[in-house]
């Protein structure tokens, strides 16, 4: 028994050390002379032969100083030609061996993009959005995670999330929520009963923005804190653009106007 164990691990040594022996050495000028042509198939719209090259260098050098810019240009390339399902496993390549780059974040959001617009799975989608909000909490894809959840969320019929979501975790005044997001969180709070909650959502909302031409929930709420001819007219103006004439009507005449 003991001579075969020690066979055993005689065989076991030979194994690794000739996988260990069989991986080509780290040669970072071969390695860039493959990115270079790569990079130029990509100048070229030649992505067939840049993702061929990108591919060589990552399975030969995966511990290369150009293999993040490699896996990036293949995401690129997935994008480019609108492979949507081929880009996530991408995603989750890069995510998984290049945690900490500027690009994280970005292809994070872009995870739970392609989970929830193309693939129709919110639960995922999900999960990658507030691993965006917790990691990066001060990018622009941050923000963007937080108006895609709120849209998941409205979809769903959890206002009740988007509520959590706002209440957990406020925009600061370095990340301004964007007219958008106020407005989801807005709708929630007016949705679940919570109208003075929302009415903080909608001061933040200017009244010129082209979102809140057809929010009516917007204007009830500065009809119902702020009462105004202004306030009377937006609302029916959006009651109007939405195609419903006779509440257009209503409130023109409370804005002290002809209801014709």
């Amino acid at each position: 028994m003991k001579k075969i164990l020690i066979l055993v691990a005689g065989i076991v040594a030979v194994l690794v050390a000739v996988l260990i022996f069989s991986r080509p050495k780290l040669d970072e000028n071969d390695a860039f002379r493959i990115l270079e042509a790569a990079r130029a198939d990509y100048g070229r719209e030649n992505l067939g032969g840049a993702l061929e090259n990108f591919r060589i260098l990552l399975k030969k050098y995966p511990s290369s100083k150009f293999a993040e810019e490699s896996q990036r240009f293949v995401i690129y390339i997935y994008e480019k030609r609108q492979d949507y399902a081929g880009a996530l496993n991408e995603y989750k390549r890069y995510l998984k061996k290049f945690r900490d780059t500027q690009f994280t974040a970005e292809f994070s959001y872009k995870t739970g993009f392609v989970l929830y617009k193309f693939l129709s799975k919110p639960k995922p989608a999900r999960i990658a959005l507030m691993r965006v909000i917790k990691e990066d909490p001060e990018s622009d894809y941050s923000l963007k995670s937080k108006e895609l959840l709120a849209e998941i969320f409205k979809a769903t019929g959890k206002d009740d999330e988007t509520v959590k979501l706002a209440e957990t975790y406020p925009s600061t005044p370095g990340t301004k929520n964007s007219a958008g997001l106020n407005i989801s969180q807005m709708e929630a709070y007016w949705r679940l009963g919570k109208h003075d909650e929302a009415y903080k959502f909608a001061k933040q909302i200017p009244k010129k923005s082209p979102q809140i031409k057809e929010s009516t929930i917007y204007w009830q709420l500065l009809v119902k804190f702020e009462p105004s001819k202004e306030n009377y007219l937006g609302l029916s103006n959006a009651y109007q653009r939405l195609g419903f004439p006779e509440q257009a009507k209503i409130y023109r005449k409370k804005a002290g106007l002809s209801s014709k």
